[in-house]
């Protein structure tokens, strides 16, 4: 009976189970993995062109490949690293996650460039959209087409500046 309860999330008031403990700090180790190693080379791919470019895509693609064999069964371990992301299940890494790549279908088209290969990193591909399917992130986003321009007008400045 212990060790069923010690492998479950469950809170006492304030206090934590050792297992909940353990995924938070996962939780936490990947958002912030995302942050210092996945955005800035997400940020080069989008304000850089040519050689410069591809080798950002290039990093980009192999910590979304970390992220596919290391990390997701770390942030989903109740269903074997399958992603599975409701409004009530939203955690810091899926926040972390969604501001970076939420809109990845809108960087590819701008760009015409394949970010998000499903055949390469299936799971981050659906973590993406399971992410993108909650009607959290459904209502508060901008239009798609609102989303293009930004990344446009963001993409022709950061050009002329180099």
């Amino acid at each position: 009976m212990d060790e069923e309860i010690e492998n479950k999330v469950i809170l006492y008031g304030s206090f934590a189970s050792p297992y909940s403990k353990r995924i938070e700090s996962k939780v936490r180790f990947w958002a912030n993995y995302i942050q210092l190693h996945l955005y800035d080379v997400v940020i080069k791919v989008v304000k850089s062109e040519g050689e410069e470019q591809e080798r950002a895509l290039t990093e980009v693609k192999e910590k979304l490949r970390v992220i596919e064999k290391e990390g997701l069964k770390e942030i989903f371990p109740d269903t074997d690293g399958e992603p599975t992301v409701t409004n009530e299940t939203m955690s810091l890494v899926d926040i972390v996650m969604c501001t970076l790549l939420s809109p990845y279908k809108a960087h590819e088209e701008v760009l015409g460039l394949k970010i998000i290969d499903p055949e390469i990193v299936p799971g981050v591909y659906g973590w993406i959209n399971a992410i993108n399917e909650t009607s959290v992130v459904k209502d508060l986003s901008p239009p798609y087409e609102q989303v293009l321009e930004i990344l446009r007008v963001f993409r022709q400045m950061s050009l002329s500046r180099s």
